[in-house]
């Protein structure tokens, strides 16, 4: 990821929550990068160690995320109707329904980039 980001990126996004991806997002910052932590880490993942010295050396920023307030949406909905936000852009594939378990298990390979959405029933 950091070779092909140029030396590294300038944020991070765990949705996953499991200590390989948040390790594996925050390892491919760039100085000065923000992680954040969307995903939430429970059962044996809830304990997820941190490589401190490189957030010091890197001065990284570490922010955590529990969703979006409901009163929010209204605004990021208009957003998206405007053309500013493109939720599109992070859809990569589409599958019917019966397929979402093999998505699901490839999920733990780690090739897939983006979003896969459920398209049809």
């Amino acid at each position: 990821m950091k070779s092909a980001a140029g030396g590294g990126v300038d944020v991070s996004i765990d949705a996953l929550g499991i200590i390989e991806t948040c390790q594996n997002s925050i390892r491919s910052l760039k100085k000065r990068g923000r992680h954040v932590q969307i995903g939430i880490p429970a059962g044996d993942q809830a304990a997820v160690p941190i490589v401190m010295d490189l957030v010091m050396a890197k001065e990284l920023e570490i922010v955590g995320s529990h969703g979006m307030p409901a009163g929010d949406y209204g605004a990021m909905l208009g957003m998206v109707a405007a053309g500013v936000l493109k939720p599109e852009r992070l859809v990569t594939g589409t599958v019917p329904l019966e397929q979402a378990g093999d998505v699901l298990a490839a999920m733990s390979q780690y090739e897939v980039i983006g979003v896969t959405v459920i398209d049809r029933f």
